[in-house]
């Protein structure tokens, strides 16, 4: 009986310990796969901010042509100065053009649409200016004086669409976590997703 009884100690010592190998192996897989979805999270944050950067600083930049290109004086003698910040603006709006496709890849679905109805408004305030300059072309003053109430709506639209991709990157991007966030070991904050 004494035989019996060590047997069934070595089978149950033996199960306990293959259980907690068992478990131990499942935390340490967990452990690995929770490692590799956060370098990939960091790596997809880093792509983000760089495509989001990018972008804006795009915009900035041509923001700067296309109000040179507003101000640009009309008059006979003057048409050049138009026609170089009318070049400066479009080829602005094709940077901008060119970092939204990165952004369009990075995602998520909503900036990349937001970007892509930015580089829109700008394509479109682009023509405006264009067609106000051939239109006044001999006219004093400059483009802006020319430009009718529904078109500064459309400059400001394109400036509210701005905002809101500023907003979003920042959502996006993590900007707008709660204080603490950081703070909190990473096994107490909530399991990351994937957007």
């Amino acid at each position: 009986m004494g035989a019996l009884i060590g047997v069934f100690g070595t089978l149950a010592g033996g199960s306990v310990a293959g259980a907690f190998t068992v478990l131990k192996a499942r935390q340490e897989s967990s452990d690995r796969e929770r490692d590799r979805l956060e370098q990939r999270l960091g790596r997809q944050h880093e792509v983000r901010q760089g495509a989001y950067a990018g972008f804006l600083c795009a915009c900035h930049k041509a923001d700067d042509k296309f109000m040179a290109a507003w101000a640009a004086p009309l008059g006979g003698e003057r048409e050049a100065e138009l026609l170089t910040a009318v070049v400066a603006a479009r080829e602005a709006a094709r940077s901008i053009r060119e970092y939204q496709v990165i952004v369009g890849l990075a995602g998520p679905n909503n900036l990349a649409d937001l970007t892509d109805q930015l580089c829109r408004k700008y394509a479109a305030e682009l023509a405006v200016i264009e067609d106000l300059g051939r239109a006044h072309a001999a006219d004093p003053g400059c483009v802006e004086d020319h430009q009718t109430p529904e078109q500064r709506r459309e400059v400001e639209a394109r400036w509210d669409i701005h905002d809101r991709i500023v907003a979003e990157g920042r959502a996006v991007l993590g900007g707008d976590l709660p204080p603490d966030y950081h703070s909190l070991r990473s096994d107490q904050r909530a399991a990351p997703t994937i957007a």
